[in-house]
């Protein structure tokens, strides 16, 4: 090695997912738990490539961005229930209706009523 290339590194070329103009969008995507084949097709990404990339990101840079997609989801969720609130306070009639509709929807979905395959390439 010479001095004046200390570092060796790796052959081969950038991955495309990392040049995305909209890595953060792949990446926050990717966490909130849509599968990877729906996150490729609609970022125009080979689904392998971004598969290659999703796996070798660090588990501490994963964990942060699946924690940014859950806080999302809280506020989302937050801001759907006051919405359903204030129409339940206008027309007290479909109060009953909204209620149920809130029940329905906050049932967490797990892996058995996806299939298990949130992240299959």
């Amino acid at each position: 090695m010479s001095p004046e290339n200390p570092i060796r590194r790796k052959p081969g070329r950038k991955s495309i997912v990392a040049a995305h103009p909209q890595r953060d969008a792949i990446e926050a995507a990717c966490a909130a738990g849509i599968s990877l084949r729906k996150v490729a097709h609609r970022f125009g990404l080979p689904r392998m490539a971004l598969y290659r990339y999703w796996h070798s990101l660090p588990a501490e840079h994963r964990n942060a961005l699946f924690a940014e997609a859950a806080d999302l989801d809280d506020a989302r969720w937050r801001e759907v229930t006051t919405g359903l609130a204030a129409i339940a306070r206008r027309h007290p009639e479909v109060r009953a209706d909204l209620d149920e509709l809130v029940q329905r929807i906050s049932i967490p979905v797990t892996s058995s009523t996806t299939g298990g395959h949130a992240h299959a390439a």
